[in-house]
């Protein structure tokens, strides 16, 4: 089975949109996401974004 189009993040596992509250970082994964379903051409493609897990700025 091939995957069809995958977006790789440099995230822990459970947190593949980073992390909980970062409503910044989880729009930025989803445009890159969707962008990737606009962009490309064939199967198999993988986008891996370069921007590392961050944790979230203590309140």
């Amino acid at each position: 089975m091939k995957l069809s189009r995958t977006v790789i993040t440099r995230h822990p596992v459970s947190r593949s949109m980073g992390a909980p509250g970062d409503a910044a970082r989880h729009a930025a994964i989803l445009r890159s996401a969707l962008g990737l379903l606009e962009t490309a051409e064939q199967s198999g493609t993988i986008l891996e974004l370069e921007e590392f897990y961050q944790l979230p700025s203590p309140a």
